[in-house]
């Protein structure tokens, strides 16, 4: 008999397993069965079929071909969404944190220079420069990274 997850399946395989799962009254266990053997699977790892309906794993090889026999395959409304190039937003991250690591370098030679032409109170007065000592760039309110 059919019960719900705990927590909502992950990945398109999961969605997928659980709605036919569902439509046909099958529980974990009573799909584990109608597969295990084909898999290759021991009839005691119903775990790997478990990882797999919940989204923990993805199937592979011929895991895929047998739940997709058994199960059909996920449509295209269960496709996982696209996912973001991670090495291009590494790269955009590390050159925005040069960026900012330049300006703040440019911003402290300008407060240093500013303090030795004897500006500093001015400085201080926009929040520039700390109240006395350590570095001429006054560190910003907020979350400290």
């Amino acid at each position: 008999m059919y019960r719900p997850s705990k927590r909502p399946p992950r990945g398109a395989w999961a969605r997928h397993l659980q709605a036919e799962r569902e439509r046909r009254d099958l529980s974990a266990v009573a799909a584990f069965e109608l597969v295990y053997e084909r898999i290759g699977w021991s009839p005691k790892s119903r775990t790997a079929y478990v990882s797999i309906d919940q989204g923990d794993r993805q199937p592979k090889g011929i895991e895929v071909t047998v739940l997709g026999e058994e199960f059909g395959w996920p449509s295209a409304e269960d496709a996982d969404p696209e996912v973001t190039d991670q090495a291009a937003l590494i790269k955009a991250l590390t050159a925005q944190t040069e960026a900012i690591n330049r300006l703040v370098d440019r911003l402290e030679s300008l407060a240093s220079q500013a303090i030795r032409d004897g500006v500093a109170d001015e400085l201080r007065a926009v929040g520039l420069a700390p109240a006395s000592g350590g570095s001429p760039v006054a560190t910003p309110p907020g979350p400290q990274l």
